[in-house]
C-alpha cells in the first residue's frame, strides 16, 4: 500500500463489500417476510389497488377496472430470496477474505484460530 490509488481502491473495495453485505441482509430479510405471509391467515376479498372495489384475492385481473394482479407463488419469492441472499453473503465474505489476503491475514486461519 504505497500510493493514494491503492487506498483508493481499497475504500472503494471495502464499500462495496458494505454493499453486498446490505444486499444479502435485505434478501433474508425479505426472505422472512414472505415466510411470515405465507403462514398468515389470508382473507378471500381485497380491495382493488385502483378503482377501491372489493375483489377475489384469486383474480389475475379486476373485473371493474382491469387492473392486473399477476398471482406469484410464495414460494418461488423465498427461494429467490434465500439463493440471492447466499450469493451475496458469498461474495461478500469471498471480497474480505481477498482484503485480508492483501494485508497479510488468512481468514481460514483466523476462523481457526476464534473456535480453538
Amino acid at each position: 500500500m504505497d500510493n493514494l490509488s491503492d487506498v483508493f481502491m481499497s475504500g472503494v473495495a471495502i464499500i462495496m463489500l458494505l454493499v453486498m453485505f446490505c444486499f444479502a441482509f435485505m434478501c433474508f430479510y425479505m426472505m422472512i417476510v414472505n415466510i411470515i405471509d405465507k403462514f398468515k391467515p389470508a382473507s378471500k376479498l381485497m380491495s382493488c389497488e385502483s378503482c377501491e372495489r372489493t375483489i377475489s384475492t384469486n383474480a389475475y385481473v379486476c373485473p371493474h377496472c382491469g387492473q392486473h394482479y399477476g398471482n406469484s407463488s410464495a414460494f418461488s419469492s423465498i427461494t429467490v430470496c434465500f439463493f440471492c441472499g447466499c450469493v451475496f453473503l458469498f461474495i461478500g465474505l469471498a471480497g474480505v477474505s481477498l482484503i485480508l489476503e492483501e494485508y497479510g491475514y488468512d481468514l481460514l486461519n483466523l476462523i481457526k484460530k476464534l473456535f480453538n
